[in-house]
């Protein structure tokens, strides 16, 4: 998002935690959160 909002790079509200493979498969794009199939519906 950096890419897009240079201003957001010094924000301490816009850090977090991150594998290095997930941030080089997510890019500028949203995350991508896969956790499995959920037990239940919600």
């Amino acid at each position: 998002m950096v890419s897009k909002f240079p201003e957001l790079a010094d924000d301490p509200v816009n850090f977090r935690p991150a594998h290095l493979v997930c941030n080089q498969m997510r890019g500028d794009d949203d995350p991508h959160i896969d956790i499995g199939t959920p037990s239940e519906d919600w």
